[in-house]
């Protein structure tokens, strides 16, 4: 598994935070916050709230991706951010294992923040093959300014 910031951050990329939440105290709703902060295409998975930080939820991220094929932007693929426990972030994957849609496909990285993994989490995202897999204690409220700007600098070498 790949650690590699510029396969999660892209220019043309949408981004999930399964696990946002409404109340400003959470890091559900900081790591939302972020990706506000720094104008990133960001849609909040959270079945039990309609809005979070003016931005309509999706129930999941299948749904999630429905709407941005509705949508007609062309994005290159997901990068979706887990603040969940363990057990609800590998539902999830698990979930999009058995999609018979290709959505794993889409994903191009996942970002496991403290606490939302386990072995069988990583296990889990080895078997979908997602190209870059960001943990191991990293946050992207501590690590995403760096990684973002790193990212970037990629981007801009890869174009010379």
């Amino acid at each position: 598994m790949s650690q590699n910031p510029a396969q999660f951050f892209s220019k043309t990329r949408q981004y999930l935070v399964v696990g946002a939440s409404s109340n400003p105290i959470k890091f559900g709703f900081r790591v939302l916050h972020w990706y506000c902060r720094h104008s990133l295409p960001v849609i909040p998975i959270n079945p039990s709230s309609r809005e979070i930080h003016d931005i309509q939820t999706s129930d999941n991220v299948h749904d999630a991706w429905n709407r941005i094929v509705k949508s007609g932007v062309n994005y290159d693929g997901l990068s979706i951010s887990f603040i969940t426990p363990p057990n609800v972030t590998r539902d999830v994957l698990q979930s999009i294992k058995n999609d018979d849609t290709q959505l794993s496909e889409k994903i191009k990285g996942v970002w496991f923040q403290p606490g939302s993994y386990d072995s069988k989490v990583l296990q889990l995202a080895q078997e979908l093959g997602i190209g870059s897999v960001l943990a191991y204690g990293d946050c992207i409220l501590v690590e995403g300014e760096s990684l973002l700007r790193e990212a970037s600098d990629e981007e801009a070498a890869a174009k010379f």
